[in-house]
């Protein structure tokens, strides 16, 4: 059954053949599955194993043998995967009675963090924003640096972007958006005549 079930795991990986990111992947199954045993809340540990920073998940478990939950970059050593994939229902991780099973793109996904480090991340609003470089595209469209990212998408999929939208139509949409009403003709004239480049 271990066989069969590493074999699936193998089988998945080419669907996630780029890095594995803690925050993306890896966070939301820790956090549904196993947050509730071993995650910070100091009143529900179990094992005195918590998951949800690298040091705790990363330490020695128990005092005689030398077992840890998570062995970075040594998958066959991590003793989380051991029970993630054991058959035994008094020993697999998370146990039956939480009725949270892991899916084979869980168990995939958590097989490959471990191989490629296990590298943890701070919480996403932690992070600071980067400043990414805008891709090369085929035309010259758009104005701004987002334009380059939507234009980019678009021509991935053989797609061209609509032609730009008149003024009138362009400030209906927006109050529509902010308000839900639509904008006034005294709001319509004042937009049409207003020159400035950011009405242009």
């Amino acid at each position: 059954m271990k066989f069969l079930l590493l074999c699936i795991c193998v089988s998945l990986l080419p669907l996630y053949a780029d890095k594995i990111e803690f925050n993306q992947h890896i966070r939301p199954i820790l956090s549904d599955k196993y947050f509730h045993c071993h995650g910070p809340d100091e009143k529900h540990i179990k094992g005195k194993l918590q998951l949800h920073t690298f040091e705790f998940a990363t330490k020695k478990l128990g005092k005689k043998k030398a077992r840890y939950a998570i062995v970075p970059g040594k998958v066959e050593e991590s003793t989380l995967w051991e029970r993630i994939i054991m058959d035994d229902e008094d020993d697999v991780m998370p146990p039956p009675e939480t009725h949270k099973s892991l899916s084979d793109k869980e168990k995939a996904l958590i097989k490959k963090w471990i191989e490629q480090g296990a590298e943890y991340q701070d919480h996403w609003v932690f992070i600071p924003i980067l400043d990414h470089k805008a891709p090369t595209t085929k035309k010259d469209w758009g104005s701004s640096k987002l334009d380059k990212f939507v234009l980019s998408a678009l021509e991935k999929q053989d797609l061209a972007p609509m032609p730009e939208a008149n003024k009138a139509t362009l400030l209906r949409r927006l109050t529509f958006d902010i308000t839900e009403l639509p904008p006034t003709i005294e709001e319509l004239y004042k937009f049409l005549a207003d020159k400035s480049p950011q009405c242009l």
